[in-house]
C-alpha cells in the first residue's frame, strides 16, 4: 500500500475531512489532498503533529510498518529521535 493510500485510510478511519486532518497536521486541506493523490509526501512536522494528536505510528505512514496506532506506553518510552527526518526517509 502506498503512502497516499495509508494517509487516506487513516483519515477515513478517523472520520475526518481533509480540512480537519490538515488542521491536526498543521497543513492546509490542499496539502492533504496532494498527499492522498501521491503528489507530495508529509513533512516531518506534519507527521509529528499527527502522531501527537492521533497516536499514529509515523513509520506506518511512510513504510507501512505495523502498528498503525501507538499505545500511550509506546509513545512515552519511544525517543523523539526515532522520528527525525532521516529515520523516516532512509532505508
Amino acid at each position: 500500500m502506498s503512502i497516499a493510500k495509508r494517509i487516506k485510510q487513516l483519515r477515513t478511519e478517523l472520520q475526518l475531512t481533509q480540512h480537519d486532518f490538515g488542521r491536526d497536521a498543521g497543513v492546509s486541506k490542499q496539502a492533504v489532498s496532494q498527499w492522498e493523490r501521491d503528489l507530495t509526501t508529509p513533512e516531518r512536522n506534519a507527521l509529528l503533529s499527527l502522531r501527537k494528536k492521533h497516536h499514529i505510528n509515523a513509520r506506518w505512514i511512510i513504510y507501512g510498518e505495523p502498528p498503525q496506532r501507538l499505545s500511550i506506553a509506546t509513545q512515552i518510552n519511544e525517543p523523539a529521535a526515532a522520528y527525525q527526518t532521516d529515520s523516516l526517509t532512509d532505508e
